[in-house]
């Protein structure tokens, strides 16, 4: 991903610090992509902008631990749903609520959230930072299972 994807150098400087911590870990095992739930089109700059937008008003991230990352969108209109299955893998599935939802998981999931992550507001970059790196100090706030405390 090129510099101009973020909003800001402080954006890009986070984002390396993930990645610095995860390979401080000893984070090596990215998951396993089952070919069933993988993207079905290439995505585009727009394609990341428009799911980036996507993900800000209706999506979530949890964690616990590296490996159990997990991001989802709710949303009544399917077309959106599948149109984000199509470009980025996960499945969509119903609702008790009459709601769809698409959810990616694993190794996509991580891949999803540090792809939108500059584009998003701080709010949205902090819950990242806190299901990526449970148990970890980020700045002065400290992430255990996606919980932020501090």
């Amino acid at each position: 991903m090129s510099r101009g994807w973020f909003r800001s150098q402080r954006s890009l400087q986070q984002l390396g610090e993930l990645t610095e911590r995860a390979h401080s870990m000893g984070v090596k095992n990215l998951g396993r992509l089952t070919l069933r739930l993988a993207p079905t089109e290439e995505a585009t700059p727009h394609d990341f902008i428009w799911a980036a937008g996507i993900y800000e008003g209706e999506g979530n991230i949890n964690g616990r631990g590296y490996h159990g990352t997990c991001v989802r969108v709710s949303q009544k209109d399917t077309w959106i749903l599948e149109r984000l299955r199509a470009l980025f893998g996960g499945s969509v599935s119903g609702r008790r609520d009459g709601c769809r939802q698409w959810s990616v998981s694993g190794a996509r999931a991580r891949g999803f959230a540090m792809s939108v992550y500059g584009l998003l507001s701080p709010r949205r970059q902090e819950q990242i930072r806190g299901a990526l790196l449970p148990g970890i100090i980020f700045g002065r706030k400290l992430y255990i299972e996606g919980k932020v405390y501090g």
